[in-house]
């Protein structure tokens, strides 16, 4: 039996221990965790870094450059900051060439800090992918804190793309549509397939955590959180192993959350976590929200815990509705098995929408064009033209997707509205030929059966009474012309 909301609560409280006063958090907005700047864990919309860093120190102002630049680099600007590292745009002068160099806050400095930042450059440097930044180089500061630097990315986190600040990010979102967000997810797919080929889950997929470059690159950032699930353990690889996922530090972004994530349940951690991360930014995608949004940080841990069906647009595709809720279930076993099959299942939505289109298109038209008043004052053969055009749009439809559902049960009704045309206009033949264009199994096409053949039988019946009315009609006539041709021979004897 599956846990309830109150269960899962307890659960939480006690999982969720080690970060102090975390029930008093305010889930949309930076807070300080002690002595720890907690931004990434103070709201559900960054990350919950490693518990571990809390460690007591001052708070270096943003903006701050550090003292001195590391030997063969020069620093230019500082690029951001987040909960344990600052990034700084720099010259790499071996090189003449700008990278991106990320040093650890001197604020949360500790051998646990150091360990988890290494992590991160461990991870990023065996994943040599198109859609995952590159490392150039991992060594030693100025004052011996780890030095990571990367590819340089222009360009601007995804996140900014869904959610604009500024005129120059509103713009540039203006120009993207589903689709083209649908492409940048399928990009993220490609990184993470490939991770997962070399046994390492990211978990912590967001659209934060994806940067789009200048000219359409989509790279996947951040992977200090990644661990190897490979059994048994690669030797090969100083990355931390699944195994040490003991429950004790909570790691991730609670609006983003697997079950498996909120609860701390290291053993279950594999591909099909961030396969439900892939899933919850689509969500984000469609509703304009990551899929875990609450009042406190308590309740967004309850719903990422019970992973009830997201509500999403009433106008969203059914195909990709079932897509956000199988990558999205609650049990690991019933998502999609690896991020591949959720990509195909992506693309395979992309190729139906066209379908769709036609379907949609054909569906407004028939609902438009159904009968309306006496058959006798309209124009019965631009009723059957427009019947067979809609019926031809769904066959189009079901021709480049044949399990669209909609498709076939538009194709029924245009079928039966061309029939029902067809007996109002008297033209039974027209009408048995829509029958048969109904599969068998249909009661419809019993019922119509029955109808047609009464009005054929009644049709019958007057035509004989039509055909025996102008027998005698005829008749009739014959004898008028009979009697007025012997009507001059009857007069002529009449004078003689």
């Amino acid at each position: 039996m599956e846990p309830g909301a109150d269960e899962l609560r307890e659960r939480l409280a006690k999982t969720w221990a080690s970060i102090p006063n975390w029930e008093a958090l305010d889930p949309t907005a930076s807070c300080r965790i002690g002595a720890y700047d907690a931004t990434v864990a103070a709201s559900p919309d960054r990350a919950l870094l490693r518990s571990a860093l809390m460690a007591a120190g001052a708070e270096q102002g943003p903006g701050a450059m550090a003292a001195g630049a590391p030997a063969g680099y020069e620093f230019l600007a500082e690029l951001g900051r987040g909960g344990m590292g600052v990034v700084y745009r720099a010259r790499q002068n071996s090189l003449s060439r700008e990278v991106a160099v990320k040093l650890i806050r001197p604020d949360v400095a500790s051998p646990a800090a150091e360990s988890l930042f290494m992590a991160e450059a461990v991870a990023t440097g065996l994943l040599s992918h198109p859609n995952i930044v590159q490392v150039h180089d991992v060594s030693r500061g100025p004052a011996g804190e780890p030095l990571l630097a990367m590819q340089l990315v222009g360009g601007t986190a995804w996140k900014w793309l869904l959610h604009p600040r500024n005129e120059q990010e509103k713009e540039r979102a203006s120009r993207l549509e589903l689709a083209d967000h649908l492409q940048i997810l399928l990009s993220v797919c490609n990184a993470i397939a490939f991770a997962h080929s070399r046994g390492i889950v990211h978990r912590d997929l967001k659209p934060d955590n994806v940067m789009i470059g200048e000219f359409g690159e989509v790279l996947v950032m951040d992977w200090g959180l990644a661990v190897e699930v490979s059994e048994p353990r690669s030797s090969a690889t100083a990355l931390r192993h699944k195994s040490s996922l003991t429950g004790k530090f909570p790691e991730g972004t609670p609006a983003y959350m697997s079950p498996e994530l909120a609860l701390c349940l290291g053993g279950e951690t594999g591909p099909r976590t961030d396969v439900y991360l892939l899933g919850a930014i689509l969500c984000e995608v469609l509703t304009g929200s990551p899929p875990h949004r609450r009042e406190t940080v308590r309740e967004v841990l309850v719903s990422a815990s019970l992973s009830e069906p997201v509500a999403l647009p009433a106008e969203t595709p059914r195909e990709i509705r079932e897509i956000v809720h199988r990558a999205m279930a609650r049990k690991p076993e019933d998502r999609f098995a690896t991020a591949g099959e959720f990509q195909e299942a992506l693309r395979g939505f992309l190729r139906h929408r066209e379908s769709v289109r036609l379907c949609d298109a054909a569906a407004a038209r028939l609902k438009k064009g159904v009968i309306h008043g006496d058959p006798r004052t309209l124009d019965i053969r631009r009723v059957y033209f427009d019947y067979a055009d809609i019926q031809s749009r769904f066959r189009q439809a079901l021709e480049l997707w044949p399990q669209n559902h909609e498709g076939r049960a538009g194709l029924k009704s245009a079928i039966l509205a061309l029939m029902e045309a067809a007996i109002a206009g008297g033209d039974l033949g027209l009408a048995e030929a829509q029958i048969a264009e109904l599969a068998i199994t249909d009661l419809e096409r019993k019922s119509a059966a029955v109808r047609i053949s009464q009005l054929q039988r009644q049709q019958s019946a007057q035509h004989a009474r039509t055909r025996r009315l102008g027998v005698l009609l005829w008749g009739a006539v014959i004898i008028v012309l009979a009697g007025l041709a012997a009507t001059p021979f009857v007069l002529l004897r009449m004078v003689k």
